[in-house]
């Protein structure tokens, strides 16, 4: 957990992300809402550790945004394997300035 400006901010773990994660699928299914990265269908049916299964992708990266980790406003359904080869923000460069 970490404090920032005296608000508390649980680690991305344990039952909350669970529950994360089954807010996201009530809803993506509801919606019928694609992979948030590539934009193809998701079975909300499948389950962890498929990696076609759902997980909740941060819109605002955990890295660069951690008070909107825990924002459900910021979570968007995406393949299990998309969200882990999408790393973090600070991976893909996010931030740098192009000069094309």
């Amino acid at each position: 957990m970490t404090m920032t400006a005296g608000v508390s901010n649980p680690a991305w773990s344990g039952r909350r992300v669970t529950e994360a994660l089954e807010f996201v699928k009530r809803l993506g299914r509801k919606l019928k809402q694609p992979c948030s990265l590539c934009g193809q269908p998701i079975n909300y049916d499948l389950e962890y550790p498929d990696p076609d299964s759902c997980s909740v992708q941060h819109v605002k990266p955990q890295s660069l945004f951690p008070l909107s980790r825990w924002d459900p406003n910021n979570w968007a359904p995406s393949h299990l394997q998309c969200n882990q080869s999408a790393g973090t923000a600070d991976s893909l460069g996010l931030g740098v300035t192009s000069f094309e």
